[in-house]
């Protein structure tokens, strides 16, 4: 029962060239969440519902490490602390982190330093460039975009509500296509932020069963899989080798309220090193005309 096909990409490990970078060290291991609390509002419109829950022990297990770079260093000891959002912070949570990747991908997807002129003699280190996989893997991204914006609907139908209507980017990110290993380069960040994504649904798929919402659970793991995906594609589309270079994946938060603080640079542009541009989330047809044909169909 796929969700929308989503990409994966690795993070590589932690360089002297992270230092500042804006999500903070990882929690260990995802910590059991309280008692269930709120309720959520009630099944969207749209074919997402999946009864039962996913087993929140399986997910506790995996180790954490740092959203902007990790290491193969077992952690020394897994953390224990009570979670405390309510169904509907989680939704908005990770709505705002949907809107963040649509901001994103739009915004490389739009910039001539990233994609190139699409006609004869590409620039080089642009995703037309010949050595990055050319018109694939902008098609892969353009994909990808999809697949974020109809991530924010089902969460926006299960009751998400916008919180914020713009975001903060280095300026740097949008300069280049750059490496996965180059700090504040496009495919650096594509890298740390799907990276960043992959973990706090897992922390939303162990809040949620513990709040007694097994279908919210599955539907957090589905997007989960494709937030993987788009961490490999951009691995891919980087070069590295070998592209699946995780046999667990990052489980960088404990509760989902660690990765909004984490992500607090991209909503206030305080915590950046270097100059900052403001962005605003694109709208759903400037992002259906970025787009085109390579949406993604598969439920």
């Amino acid at each position: 029962m796929p969700i929308t096909n989503k990409g994966l990409v690795a993070v590589p490990a932690l360089s002297a060239e992270d230092e500042g970078a804006p999500f903070p060290p990882a929690q260990t291991a995802l910590a059991q969440p309280a008692a269930p609390g709120a309720g959520v509002r009630a099944t969207p419109t749209r074919g997402l519902f999946v009864k039962g829950a996913l087993a929140a022990g399986a997910v506790a297990a995996l180790t954490g490490a740092a959203p902007l770079g990790f290491s193969a260093v077992a952690p020394e000891a897994p953390e224990t602390k009570a979670c405390n959002e309510t169904v509907q912070d989680v939704l908005n949570t990770t709505l705002t982190f949907e809107r963040l990747a649509m901001t994103f991908y739009h915004t490389g997807l739009a910039s001539a330093a990233i994609v190139g002129s699409g006609r004869g003699g590409h620039a080089a280190n642009t995703l037309n460039d010949s050595r990055i996989g050319g018109a694939r893997s902008v098609a892969h991204l353009q994909t990808a975009l999809d697949q974020e914006s109809q991530h924010a609907q089902f969460l926006m139908d299960y009751g998400a509500t916008v919180q914020h209507k713009s975001f903060y980017f280095p300026d740097a990110v949008f300069a280049g296509v750059g490496y996965t290993s180059h700090s504040d380069t496009f495919l650096w960040s594509l890298d740390h932020l799907e990276t960043a994504f992959i973990g706090i649904y897992l922390a939303a798929v162990i809040r949620f069963g513990a709040l007694g919402h097994g279908d919210l659970a599955v539907t957090m793991g589905r997007i989960l899989g494709t937030e993987c995906e788009h961490r490999a594609l951009g691995r891919v589309i980087a070069g590295d080798d070998p592209v699946n270079n995780v046999t667990l994946e990052v489980s960088s938060f404990t509760c989902v309220g660690d990765a909004a603080k984490a992500l607090n640079p991209y909503l206030t542009g305080v915590g950046f090193k270097g100059a900052t541009r403001q962005v605003a989330v694109p709208s759903q047809s400037d992002i259906a005309r970025l787009v085109g044909p390579n949406v993604s169909t598969e439920m």
